[in-house]
């Protein structure tokens, strides 16, 4: 009896036994959410949090998808001052430091979802980089590559207002993880005033075809879009190879003067790279500004042979003494097709020198 006592004992224990492994099974092993010995997709953290926790959250633009998935390390024509770190897949690689134009080194913890630029040629520069998808507000001057005033209408961007000294607080609304600002004074004091605030800044003021290469190199490392920067900036170096190559061997190159009302564009100018990549020399490119003030005698003085101008050609015809620079006495002024494009230093740089190249050598590039 007691023998077929302890058998029945060790039945019951074992169907104990059974029974819990199922259920531990069932709840928990088998469970969705139960931890596996695969490494997790890597995901981006939360990048720097804004100080206004309450800001409201603007409707998506009409393309915005989540930050791309995929990133290789940028080996585009355009040198750049960051540091990355690597990853094994072909995730972004997050944090990543990048250095503005300003010296600034600024990290980056993970992907932005929410960008806000703060100049038109910044827009123009952060979408040709690949990352438009994540641009969340623009200032109401921003009209490139979309229209962007019929995405604000129908709420679909949202507008920060103005360029020039924008107020901070409409910025601070839209909770921004990444800001590009202007540093050619337009956006410099609501920069430093953002940083002081927590939120991480970008500052960025391109003064040459170099520089602009630059800065798409640094938005597509900063965005998670370095693969994409890279074949802009690839691109666009094509383009520029296939100027500079025609225009290698001019020595007899046309003096040029490059106006809009009394300014000039000066050594500090995009513009004035765009003169030399074009095969010209810069009449005022001895002076270390971007757009001196000059006076007729002087423009007079230095008798541009190609004057290329947003100023109504014939008052410049009617300007006293003005009819005798080689320029206006040999029909050489040109009116810029888009002044947009030759007013920004962003991607578009490249349709200007372009048009340039025509203007000074048709010889070289007739349309």
């Amino acid at each position: 009896m007691n023998k077929s006592m302890t058998i029945v004992a060790i039945v019951l224990i074992a169907l104990i036994a059974s029974a819990a492994t199922y259920v531990i099974y069932t709840e928990y092993i088998a469970s969705p959410n139960a931890p596996t010995s695969e490494s997790p997709t890597q995901q981006s953290g939360q990048t720097q949090t804004s100080p206004s926790t309450s800001a409201k959250t603007p409707i998506s633009s009409p393309t915005q998808t989540n930050a791309n998935s995929e990133n290789k390390e940028s080996s585009g024509t355009s040198t750049s001052n960051t540091d990355t770190n690597t990853n094994q897949n072909t995730t972004p690689a997050f944090p990543v430091t990048v250095t503005d134009d300003e010296g600034v080194k600024v990290t980056i913890t993970s992907a932005p979802k929410r960008v806000v630029s703060l100049a038109p040629s910044i827009t123009e520069t952060v979408f040709a980089a690949g990352a438009g998808d994540q641009v969340i507000g623009v200032t109401d001057y921003c009209n490139y590559p979309y229209n962007f005033k019929a995405w604000i209408t129908a709420g679909n961007m949202s507008t920060v207002g103005n360029y020039w000294q924008p107020a901070i607080e409409p910025i601070m609304a839209l909770n921004p993880d990444l800001i590009f600002a202007s540093g050619d004074g337009a956006s410099n004091d609501a920069a430093y005033k953002l940083r002081d605030l927590g939120y991480t800044v970008i500052v960025l003021n391109p003064t040459s075809v170099d520089k602009i290469l630059n800065n798409i190199d640094v938005i597509g490392k900063a965005t998670g879009n370095a693969d994409k920067a890279a074949a802009t900036i690839n691109s666009l170096q094509a383009r520029i190879d296939a100027i500079t190559t025609k225009v290698e061997d001019i020595t007899d190159k046309p003096n040029v003067c490059y106006l809009t009302g009394s300014y000039a564009a000066g050594a500090d100018s995009f513009l004035h790279s765009l003169i030399v990549l074009a095969g010209g020399v810069n009449v005022f490119g001895d002076i270390n500004a971007a757009y001196p003030q000059v006076s007729n005698e002087i423009v007079i003085a230095k008798n541009p042979d190609v004057i290329i101008t947003s100023t109504s050609i014939n008052s410049l015809q009617a300007r006293a003494g003005w009819s005798n620079i080689n320029a206006i006495a040999n029909g050489r002024v040109y009116s810029p097709y888009n002044y947009d494009a030759y007013s920004r230093s962003g991607p578009r740089f490249i349709d200007v020198l372009e048009d340039i190249a025509n203007m000074l050598h048709p010889e070289l590039f007739s349309k």
